[in-house]
This record gives structure tokens, sequence and C-alpha cells, in this order.
């Protein structure tokens, strides 16, 4: 299975799997010595090299790549389908003469087709540059051109458009450099005005606005990568602690322990959900009146409407004697309550 994600790097596992070593190369010694070993790596090279064919084509194609793909195809059929030919003659006693001489596969329109891709590959490669490189020199030459307008305007016309200056230029440009400074020490939580302007202020924002967005973008895959990790984390440790647990009890009574130390939790309390019914697993730190063995119905109470969404549920002004955090030395009330439904495959499985 071929995991190279660019074009030209494709094209080289094709040329490579159709080249030497690989399909024609086998195919021509297969004539020459009629060693069957080579039929097998003939065959293994014609469909690496659709793979390759495939996913050339999953990157989005031009017409033009389209029609040489298509050419190369041809050419690996051609050779798919002598291959049982050349088998044939081979087992019946033909001399390598008499089956070159029968077997004939014109590599030419697969090689042009190559030579095309490369082509279209490399004229990608070219514009694509080109436009980056007019992008910035557009932008530094936008900047230049707003600072000498500026200084210009200030010499010439300072007391009729100090408004002008400072409101409609100055104060943006240094709004973005401030922008600018921000993105660079990591701060992305802004609002970044400008955007909107048809002007070149407006453009430069735009551009600003791109490398934000990917800054946001990047903190982001950073925030889920750190809780996969914390979730691995939490998921290894919960199985060591848990190695000793003799019974269901128990081992609700560890999680629970585990879960409140984990997430700063004074007090916990832990349902498994059983058909339509929560029944308590296992609790930490509430009194002894809150934490004895019951079962609730899914929509029965708060943690029952838990059960049936699928969003954290949170109560704020919980009444004083509703729940009780205790321990030897004392018993306080609780301030906030979460309720968290527990999901797996579109399913409450506990709360």
């Amino acid at each position: 299975v071929y995991v190279k994600s660019t074009k030209t790097e494709i094209l080289a596992q094709m040329r490579a799997e159709m080249g030497f070593g690989g399909m024609i190369h086998n195919f021509k010694n297969y004539i020459l010595r009629l060693d069957k070993p080579r039929i097998a790596k003939v065959k293994t090279s014609v469909v690496k090299t659709r793979e390759a064919i495939a996913l050339f084509r999953d990157l989005g194609i031009s017409s033009a790549e389209d029609k040489a793909l298509d050419a190369i195809e041809i050419v690996v059929t051609s050779y798919e389908t002598n291959l049982n030919k050349v088998e044939t003659l081979g087992e019946i006693g033909k001399t390598p003469n008499e089956i070159d001489s029968v077997v004939k596969v014109n590599d030419d329109p697969a090689l042009r087709a190559m030579v095309k891709l490369v082509e279209i590959i490399a004229a990608e490669s070219r514009y694509k540059r080109k436009t980056m490189t007019d992008s910035l020199r557009t932008v530094g030459l936008t900047a230049q051109f707003l600072m000498i307008m500026a200084i210009v305007s200030s010499s010439l016309l300072i007391a009729l458009c100090f408004w002008a200056i400072y409101f409609k230029m100055v104060g943006p440009i240094q709004k973005m450099t401030d922008t600018m400074g921000l993105l660079a020490g990591g701060e992305t939580d802004f609002l970044l005005e400008g955007t909107d302007d048809g002007n070149e202020i407006g453009s430069m924002a735009q551009a600003v606005n791109v490398f934000r967005e990917n800054a946001v973008e990047m903190q982001n895959l950073k925030v889920e990568a750190d809780e996969i990790a914390f979730v691995a984390s939490g998921l290894i440790q919960i199985s060591e602690i848990c190695k000793g647990a003799l019974t269901f009890e128990e081992l609700g009574a560890l999680v629970c322990q585990f879960l409140a130390d984990t997430l700063s939790a004074p007090a916990l309390s832990f349902y498994v959900a059983e058909g339509n019914v929560l029944r308590l697993s296992g609790s930490y730190a509430l009194s002894k009146s809150k934490s004895r063995d019951e079962t609730i119905e899914f929509g029965e109470g708060l943690v029952g409407q838990a059960a049936m969404g699928t969003k954290v549920l949170v109560v704020s002004d919980v009444p004083s004697d509703s729940f009780q955090i205790s321990s030897s030395l004392m018993t306080s009330e609780s301030g906030v309550l979460y309720f968290v439904p527990l999901i797996a495959n579109d399913s409450v499985v506990g709360v």
C-alpha cells in the first residue's frame, strides 16, 4: 500500500514498478529465461502500478493528466494480457526468439505519458512558486508604498491630513504590527480588524489573518494531542490501580477515587447504564446517605436527565441538603455539580 502523498512521489513509485526491476524488466527477463518466479513479480508490479494510478487520480487531476494515466493503464493491461500468452507459449516449449516474435508490447505510449506527467507537475510547481513570490512581492511593495505615502503626506499636509494618516494608515499598520507581535508570542485570541476593507490595508490584514488561523489550527492540534495523551495516560493508570479489585463495587470505588484525584473533584459518584436503568457503581467522599447502592431510571432526577442527553449538565444553585461531602474530620456542602454523560458508540454507558 502506498503512503506517499504528492504526485511527484507517486509518479516515482509508478516508474519504479514499471521500469528496471519492475513489470517491464521482469516481463522481458521471463521471455529470455522462462523462469516462473518472474510471473508473480510481473503480476505484483501490475497491481502496484494500478494502485499508484488510483492514488494519483485521488489527488485531483486535469484532463491532460487523466489522458496520460489512461495511456499508462493501457500499456499495463497489454503486459497483463500478454503475460498469459507468454506463459502458455513457454509451457508448450516455444523458444525465447519464437515467443518474442509473437508477443509485442509497445512501451512508447506509457513512456510519453510519464514524460507528460513530469512536465505537468513541473508546470504546476512553477505556477505555485510564481504565485507565492508575486504575493510576497505585492505585500512588500504595498508596505513600502504605504510608508512612503505616509511620510510624503505628513510632510506636505501634516495639519490637514493628520486624521486620515493616523486613523486610516498609521493606526491600522500599527495594529497589524502589534498583531504580528502577538502572533509571534503565541497569542491568537484577538479580533483582527480591517479584513473586510477593499484596499491594500485589507489585503495585508487578510494575509495576517491567514497566519492567525494557521496558528489557531496548530494550537488546536496541540490541545487535541495533549487530550489524547491525557486520556491514554489515564486509561493506563486506571488499568494499573484496578488490577487488585476483587468485586464490581471495589472496582467502582477505585475508579471514582482515581477520577476525583485526577480531575481535582472534591467528591464523585459513578453510575453504569444497564438497559434504561443507571446503577451506582461507586462513589468518593459523599456521605453514606448519598452513596449507598441505588438505581435511577433514565430521565429520573438530574442523573437520569444527564443520561438522556449528550452534553454536560451543570447545576450551580445546589440546595444545602442535596449533596454533602464528608471525611473523617468534617462534612461540607457541595457548591457546583457536574453531571457528565459517558458515551460510547453513540450510546450512553454511564454518568
